[in-house]
């Protein structure tokens, strides 16, 4: 089934993106060691479970279906000793899994990214940005949209690099530019220097319009969240706890995408055990009907846990419990299936 999904997933990728690796002049060798293998590494890690808990359906709707499972268990087998091949299969995806997230898909990403910036000509948006762009210096704005090509309400501070008083601020409604050649027109600005207390402004000025030239391109700030999928888990906690030296808005993101990492292997114990339960028993309905209920399992876990992503980066849910708590959803399921299933 992973070997059926992911060839599909790759035929639907290449359809799309055939004429543009054409036309940027990507070479084979590129296209398929550095993005299509990887691609495949990445997807078909991050959604094994999912994977293993339809082939599980699958399988034991089969044998309930031709009446296998029946005197198994009229045989003497417990229906904990029924499972046992089920968790094993299951442990063995969970570690292959653990392992692969935690160490050795962030590599495979890392030259994915970068075949995907060198030829990919999609346009970006960002929204709430919040950066250390260099020691005291922090940029925020509330948003980006490549395809109007304007930053709106955008701040600059810099602070003093050892006491961390707010020195200078700049501010401006919005700024109209090309994020690539860093040049932008600022209006509707202001600046105030707290160093000057001596003027009758007290360093505040106002400017109307401002040309000039930025350090950086918008590009670099989607750039460090991506870069939390091309560290392993040892380097990801320490760049955590580095971007908390620096006040980043970021974090949640980044202990977001370091739960995952544990929390997407642990759900196929959840999924199998659920799977087991509800597909042991022999239906009239046939395979079909199991199929269905575990797509919409999957459906209902994939829309919990963007829910509660989403309430993590914008509604201050403590990002442990947002990845987390789809798993303990799933798994009161799960036991209560296993509890009702016919032993």
């Amino acid at each position: 089934m992973l070997a059926l999904i992911m060839s599909i997933s790759v035929v639907l990728d290449v359809a799309e993106n055939l004429d543009r690796f054409f036309t940027e002049n990507a070479t084979l060798n590129e296209i398929i060691f550095d993005y299509y293998l990887n691609f495949i590494l990445f997807y078909g890690n991050q959604f094994s479970g999912f994977i293993a808990f339809l082939a599980v359906i699958l399988l034991t709707s089969k044998m309930s279906r031709d009446t296998e499972v029946v005197p198994i268990l009229a045989g003497g087998i417990s229906y904990a000793r029924f499972m046992r091949p089920y968790m094993i299969g299951a442990s063995a995806i969970v570690l292959v899994s653990l392992m692969m997230n935690h160490y050795i898909v962030p590599n495979g990403n890392a030259k994915r990214l970068i075949f995907e910036e060198k030829y990919n000509s999609k346009k970006f948006n960002l929204a709430n940005i919040k950066q250390e762009t260099k020691e005291g210096e922090s940029v925020y704005f509330r948003s980006f949209y490549e395809s109007n090509g304007y930053i709106d309400q955008f701040w600059l501070t810099h602070r003093d690099k050892s006491t961390g008083e707010l020195k200078k601020m700049f501010y401006a409604s919005r700024a109209i530019g090309d994020s690539s050649s860093r040049k932008w027109r600022f209006q509707g600005a202001f600046e105030r220097d707290f160093t000057d207390k001596d003027s009758l402004n007290h360093g505040f000025r106002t400017i109307p319009i401002l040309d000039t030239v930025m350090d950086y391109t918008l590009a670099d700030f989607t750039a460090t969240r991506e870069l939390a999928m091309t560290m392993s888990t040892p380097e990801l906690l320490d760049y955590i706890e580095e971007e908390k030296k620096t006040g980043s808005s970021d974090i949640s993101f980044y202990e977001l995408k370091l739960h995952e990492r544990s929390s997407y292997p642990l759900i196929t114990f959840v999924l199998t055990v659920l799977g087991v339960s509800v597909s042991s028993r022999k239906s009239r309905n046939g395979v079909g009907i199991n199929l269905v209920f575990g797509l919409l399992v999957v459906l209902f876990y994939v829309f919990g846990i963007q829910f509660t992503t989403v309430g993590a980066l914008n509604a201050g849910f403590n990002p442990f419990w947002a990845v987390w708590a789809p798993n303990l959803f799933f798994l009161g399921c799960a036991l209560i299936f296993y509890s009702r299933a016919p032993k």
